[in-house]
């Protein structure tokens, strides 16, 4: 493993462990469907499914990163590109 690959890795790991902190924290929070439905006052169903609609954005988001980083770190140990030209039979 390159010098590169391991602090990818780490943020990689980092931002994986950050999914199942997100559902933790928005199971806590967001109150189930049947609580929102049994309110009378106000529409709450929309900022009910916008909210679990940026969870949703959170976790793809933070498997992105992940990915990303995880790459990064890989590809740092590929070899890099020659500048010579190549030789080209006409």
């Amino acid at each position: 493993m390159s010098r590169n690959a391991v602090p990818s890795t780490i943020i990689a790991l980092i931002a994986l462990a950050c999914v199942p902190v997100l559902w933790w924290f928005a199971t806590d929070a967001i109150p189930p469907l049947t609580v929102i439905e049994a309110q009378s006052a106000g529409n709450r169903l929309g900022p009910w499914m916008f909210t679990w609609a940026l969870v949703l954005v959170g976790c793809v988001s933070a498997l992105g990163v992940a990915w990303l980083a995880y790459s990064s770190g890989r590809m740092s140990d590929a070899a890099p590109l020659s500048t010579k030209p190549r030789n080209e039979h006409v």
